[in-house]
């Protein structure tokens, strides 16, 4: 993340009296939603990290060549 948390937590922003989770994937923030404790904004974070880290391995680097089946 490129800001300074005020938290202590990657991801997790305190603001307006909640907690506010967010993660990034190809340079875009992904708004997890807004939790009433930071234990909720953690989880949330943890659980969209995971997702992101499974579509990123799906996709694979950026400039790979899918195999082609050729007869």
């Amino acid at each position: 993340m490129a800001y300074k948390s005020t938290t202590g937590y990657t991801g997790i922003i305190h603001t307006g009296g909640k907690y506010r989770a967010q993660t990034r994937f190809n340079k875009q923030t992904i708004e997890l939603g807004r939790y009433d404790t930071i234990e909720e904004a953690l989880i949330a974070r943890a659980a969209g990290q995971r997702v992101v880290n499974k579509v990123a391995k799906m996709k694979g680097p950026a400039n790979s060549v899918l195999p082609c089946n050729a007869d």
